[in-house]
């Protein structure tokens, strides 16, 4: 099943490698679970804390307002925004990944929960451990009384018990099959004794998925584009910056567990994939009539 097939490399100037590849539970809300903050019991008017397959999950409005927060539920990108202090955390319906950014900071952080927020009867929920952890506390589960006692960390910085990476960009405009594949792209990263991980450019993301898209709609498979030229020509052509970029490509790949199999298992691209020479991916995907587009672009910034 997991065929590279052939592939073919191409190298471009100016510090740039770019590479192609072919390939060939139930909640149960019976236990009665107590979240304590800052030594206080949360009040829940309707919907309580679920365990669902193992996981403690709790409703993010009553929570998050006992620790002084202010939650504002968009209805139109099914999400929500929770602001405390000069903290603000975006949490996506049916997404396993949350954005946290600080006031004045150009990066944000994205990190990747174990589970996804869901509804459970108009209520959405979240893993309690990160419910806590995103506005900075620590939160301990005590098994034997079903009680989380949630406390702050004061000017203490929080461990984060999530995988998390930097992120430049609102993740609301990326699908979730690419930020799977940003996150499995980081773990190849570490599995190759790479130093550091490589941040989310949203807007490079847009790139790359404009890329993928132009592959399938133009009937071609290539580094070059009969629109936009070459990745770098493309890149700039968005208003992207750069001191040095690089791009992989592939098709045809069932699932994003496979891709990045796929362009590990290539020399060329996990060149790219593993350099030190970038400090952010872009990771963009298009489903075509007859094939699912991959591209991964590369770039490291201009003052990084």
């Amino acid at each position: 099943m997991k065929n590279i097939g052939k592939w073919i490399t191409c190298w471009f100037t100016l510090c740039l490698t770019a590479f192609m590849l072919f390939p060939g539970g139930s909640a149960a809300q019976a236990e009665q679970i107590t979240i304590k903050i800052n030594g206080q019991p949360v009040s829940f008017p309707d919907m309580g804390p679920a365990r669902i397959d193992g996981r403690v999950l709790v409703p993010i409005r009553p929570v998050m307002e006992a620790m002084g927060a202010e939650v504002k539920w968009n209805n139109e990108s099914r999400s929500a925004e929770i602001a405390l202090n000069e903290t603000s955390v975006m949490i996506m319906l049916n997404s396993r990944y949350i954005q946290s950014s600080m006031q004045g900071e150009a990066v944000s952080l994205v990190a990747q929960l174990d589970v996804p927020a869901m509804l459970l009867e108009e209520r959405t929920m979240i893993p309690l451990r990160a419910s806590g952890e995103l506005l900075g506390y620590t939160v301990n589960w005590d098994e034997s009384t079903l009680t989380a006692e949630l406390t702050p960390n004061g000017t203490e910085a929080t461990a984060f018990s999530f995988p998390n990476y930097p992120a430049k960009g609102d993740i609301k405009q990326m699908k979730e099959a690419e930020l799977d594949a940003f996150f499995l792209t980081n773990g190849v990263r570490t599995k190759h004794g790479a130093s550091f991980p490589l941040g989310l450019h949203v807007e490079l993301s847009k790139v790359a998925r404009e890329k993928s898209k132009d592959m399938s709609d133009n009937g071609y498979f290539d580094h070059t584009s009969p629109t936009y030229g070459s990745p770098f020509d493309m890149m700039r052509s968005f208003g992207l910056k750069f001191q040095s970029a690089g791009e992989n490509i592939a098709m045809g790949y069932p699932s994003t567990e496979e891709v990045i199999w796929g362009w590990e298992q290539s020399p060329g691209h996990l060149i790219n994939i593993v350099s030190e020479d970038y400090d952010y991916v872009g990771i963009g995907s298009h489903e075509g009539s007859s094939s699912t587009y991959w591209t991964q672009q590369f770039m490291h910034e201009f003052g990084h």
